[in-house]
């Protein structure tokens, strides 16, 4: 009697492909690389091919552009990312209820016209509301809930594919402009949430849902050094 024996392949994610998944996850290319840390194309080629892995300061800067931490991306062992003290599993959210053991809390903040000087990261840190958000969701999305920050929008410029009033999360890893995404922003003082699209030499173009009554806004190269995205919006809540 014949014994047939079956060999089974475990495939294993390797440092190269964690590269290449951070780098899909965040819309971002091989000259990246290069620009961020100075290795040569055939370098950043080595790397993505699994011939050579990044060490010392050049691993350090590859997780900071790939948000990442640097024993994950090498070894593929611990969290991804940090996790912000802000960010943790809750015991309850709005008006006391119990939150689901498979919810997390994240910074929240009503829409606000800013003061001049004000920095986002102002905002952020004062914020004290929280809103809740689904592992599920973020799993789903891939988005780390260390990267997430919640708000509401106000206003029908984005019907219909944002209501008025609803609350949208924002991914804050993801701020290079992908053409017809939708991102969280700051120009002129307010926070919006538009359409983006890059314009050549370096311009960028704000588009509404609603095109009717807000025509596109094309910035010029010198106006959009003052455009800040926040982030891209990857789901909402519509107002109950």
């Amino acid at each position: 009697m014949k014994v047939i024996q079956s060999r089974f392949i475990i495939l294993r994610m390797e440092t190269s492909d964690r590269i290449r998944q951070r780098l899909k996850e965040l819309g971002l290319k091989s000259v990246d690389i290069s620009k961020a840390t100075g290795i040569s194309s055939g370098g950043v080629s080595h790397w993505l091919n699994g011939n050579s892995k990044p060490r010392g300061g050049n691993l350090i800067k590859l997780s900071k552009l790939l948000m990442c931490q640097p024993e994950w991306l090498l070894t593929g062992e611990g969290a991804m990312d940090d996790v912000h003290p802000d960010l943790k599993r809750a015991e309850a959210y709005e008006n006391n209820t119990p939150a689901a053991s498979n919810e997390v809390l994240i910074p929240f903040f009503e829409e606000v016209q800013l003061a001049a000087g004000v920095g986002l990261a102002s905002i952020f840190d004062s914020t004290t509301e929280k809103a809740r958000i689904n592992l599920d969701v973020l799993t789903t999305q891939g988005v780390p809930s260390s990267a997430v920050v919640s708000c509401r929008v106000s206003g029908n410029s984005m019907e219909s594919k944002i209501v008025d009033g609803a609350k949208i999360f924002i991914d804050t890893r993801t701020t290079r402009i992908i053409d017809g995404k939708i991102y969280a922003l700051e120009y002129g003082g307010l926070l919006r949430v538009k359409y983006l699209f890059r314009l050549p030499f370096s311009g960028v173009r704000i588009r509404s849902e609603n095109s009717e009554d807000y025509p596109d806004e094309d910035l010029s190269p010198e106006e959009a050094k003052h455009l800040r995205i926040i982030g891209r919006v990857f789901w909402q809540e519509a107002a109950l």
